[in-house]
């Protein structure tokens, strides 16, 4: 009875992907081959045991050479193998029925087959994470770097497609490609393969064209990758496209996308509202922004130290370094303000009020001047010191410049 079910489900699902193929219906051809979908779902039994003598049932089976056939079966081998707690084989079997699918659609000049191959992409990549969670050091290298070459192969067939006209060009499918390669690279702590991917998106006549969503996912990228490479305006500037055409009802998404965006609207002096702080529970950028504003000290290295690891694994800590200096600078305002705006300060006042809030107990007065050196050269104080009275000079007008005119 098993048997006879079974073969009835394999030969409607071979139907329906030649029917997908032959009729080019991409979209239709797609919702076929999402990982435990449709099918997966309408099994005749989803049990290990009977996946597993459906798959032994599979493995006799002869496609005859027919590609359309033997990508449905590969498809179907690796659905059966998943639900067999089987990932490693169903990912290498994936990546074989990916393979035989970019054979086909090399030989045809349209790309009606484009959301066919985002299917499988996404499926590659999402299986080799899989993998990756559940394997030691080595066998995890090894699933990612071959999913990122199976995706690469991809990319390159998408970028070369240089001859047909631009409604029918595989060149529409790039991004989405890349996205799921930023995903894998920065899995594999390997940013820099990101760049010639990122040339290739910017040089493209196509980039206006892509869809939002897409769009959104290579700018949250893109603003990390510009994080880890120091550029901090270019980073914000990819991170508030992300975050400002991201759909609203996305909640992780906008918080993922905040997690980088606040502490860079900081270094403008922009700080979280209590409210965002609270709907996207984003608790330590509250803790973070009181400390700054008030310019204690303390607080803000604490904070800083107690998610140390957190803050460098995001590639965020440089920014936590300089998010310093606005406390430092916040602290010096008070200062200023305490002492009647005087415009001559002595920098002993500096170094008291530095030891009062919590700075090292071996502080020196040198290092003291250093950080209000430091200040002056990077614009949050206008003014200069007198080393031989030991005297911070400020401007007359506007001593302390708004946040958002200086250039982090």
């Amino acid at each position: 009875m098993f048997a006879e079910k079974g073969l009835q489900f394999v030969d409607k699902f071979f139907t329906d992907v030649r029917s997908g193929w032959n009729f080019n219906e991409g979209r239709r051809l797609a919702e076929l081959l999402v990982l435990e979908g449709i099918y997966a779902r309408h099994r005749p039994s989803s049990t290990k045991e009977t996946s597993l003598a459906l798959l032994q049932q599979l493995e006799a089976l002869s496609v005859d050479g027919n590609a359309v056939d033997e990508m449905a079966l590969l498809f179907l081998k690796s659905q059966l193998q998943l639900n067999s707690d089987n990932v490693i084989d169903c990912f290498y079997t994936h990546v074989a029925c990916l393979q035989v699918f970019l054979k086909q659609m090399q030989s045809h000049k349209d790309n009606w087959a484009l959301p066919v191959m985002a299917r499988l992409v996404t499926n590659t990549r999402t299986l080799s994470f899989r993998c990756a969670d559940d394997s030691h050091s080595e066998q995890k290298d090894k699933v990612l770097e071959k999913a990122a070459d199976v995706l690469m192969h991809c990319f390159r067939i998408c970028c070369n497609d240089t001859r047909s006209e631009l409604r029918d060009t595989k060149r529409r499918g790039m991004l989405h490609i890349v996205n799921q390669l930023f995903k894998i690279y920065f899995r594999m702590n390997n940013t820099k393969l990101c760049r010639p991917l990122i040339r290739a998106i910017e040089g493209s006549n196509l980039k206006n064209d892509y869809s939002k969503d897409q769009l959104v996912t290579y700018k949250f990228f893109l603003g990390r990758i510009q994080l880890l490479e120091g550029d901090i305006q270019e980073a914000q500037s990819s991170l508030l496209f992300a975050f400002n055409h991201r759909h609203p009802s996305c909640y992780e998404n906008t918080r993922r996308v905040l997690n980088y965006l606040v502490p860079l609207r900081m270094l403008h002096g922009i700080m979280p509202s209590r409210y965002t702080i609270r709907k996207y529970n984003l608790g330590v950028y509250g803790i973070l922004a009181d400390a700054i504003k008030t310019g204690n000290l303390s607080s803000l290295r604490e904070i800083i130290e107690r998610n140390q690891l957190r803050f460098v694994s995001m590639g965020i800590f440089v920014v936590m370094e300089k998010l310093t200096l606005l406390a430092y600078r916040n602290l010096f305002k008070k200062i200023y303000s305490i002492m009647q705006q005087s415009h001559q300060l002595n920098v002993n006042v500096f170094y008291e009020a530095l030891k009062f809030c919590g700075h090292d107990d071996d502080l020196e007065m040198d290092e003291t001047e250093f950080i209000v050196a430091n200040l002056i050269s990077r614009g949050y104080i206008k003014g200069y010191i007198s080393h031989q009275h030991s005297t911070l000079v400020v401007s007359k007008q506007n001593p302390f410049p708004s946040l958002t005119t200086i250039r982090p």
